[in-house]
């Protein structure tokens, strides 16, 4: 092996399979919402004028960017600064459990999501995706006061 592969392999992140679990669990909801918001199907409910689920398609589209950057730059900062990395999470995790929140306390008599199927599974899945983000932060802040 060259050094370079040894020195990549020894700077690897040393986390807990459930780490990695929750990790691949959220990668799966974040695919799941990205692809419902591109899917055919909502562009049939764009086309119907429904206002309040008009708005709620709207908002996710503007949310969509942030997703897509989070997914992209999490394992960068994972793999190059584990702080840089935590901080980076913890945000995510705060922004998830506000979007949340908003929609479901502040936006309630606003929005109104469609009944579609695939849009009820990522709505279902949404808060056990927050859980596993808490998760995940909870652990890199442990890890890292240990020195993981």
């Amino acid at each position: 092996m060259s050094r370079l592969t040894l020195k990549v392999w020894h700077d690897r992140p040393r986390l807990s399979p459930v780490f990695w679990f929750c990790t691949v669990f959220v990668y799966f909801v974040a695919a799941l919402a990205i692809s419902t918001l591109l899917s055919p199907a909502v562009d049939e409910v764009l086309l119907r004028q429904n206002a309040p689920e008009i708005i709620a398609i709207k908002l996710n589209y503007i949310r969509l960017p942030a997703i897509c950057v989070g997914l992209v730059v999490f394992p960068f900062l994972l793999w190059q600064s584990r702080r840089y990395a935590l901080n980076f999470i913890g945000f995510f995790t705060a922004g998830a459990a506000v979007m949340y929140i908003d929609d479901h306390l502040v936006l309630y008599e606003i929005i109104q999501y469609p009944e579609l199927p695939i849009i009820q599974l990522t709505l279902f899945m949404q808060p056990l995706a927050i859980m596993a983000l808490a998760w995940m932060t909870f652990e890199l802040h442990f890890r890292s006061k240990n020195g993981y």
